[in-house]
């Protein structure tokens, strides 16, 4: 009963930040929204999370224009959550 609310919570919490990095990644396509607060605050959410992404991108793809740093994250967010469904359901 617990395990489930825990995996339940878990994966709320994994869709959030999911969803707020495919928002940040939308609103930085609009240079208007860049300066709003909701964007402030997506990007304050998100960048505990995409910093480290960005600097792995940096030594993987040096001179790269395109940022790849919230595919790492997504793929990165998963990866942990499965790593920590599969301890909890043994």
């Amino acid at each position: 009963m617990i395990i489930d609310i825990i995996i339940t919570i878990v994966n709320l919490l994994v869709r959030l930040l999911e969803f707020t990095i495919l928002a940040e990644v939308l609103l930085t396509l609009i240079p208007s929204f860049r300066e709003s607060a909701i964007y402030k605050l997506i990007e304050t959410f998100n960048n505990p999370v995409l910093e480290p992404c960005r600097r792995l991108q940096q030594r993987i793809f040096e001179n790269s224009m395109i940022d790849f740093s919230p595919i790492i994250a997504i793929i990165f967010i998963n990866i942990l959550r499965n790593i920590i469904f599969m301890v909890m359901l043994k």
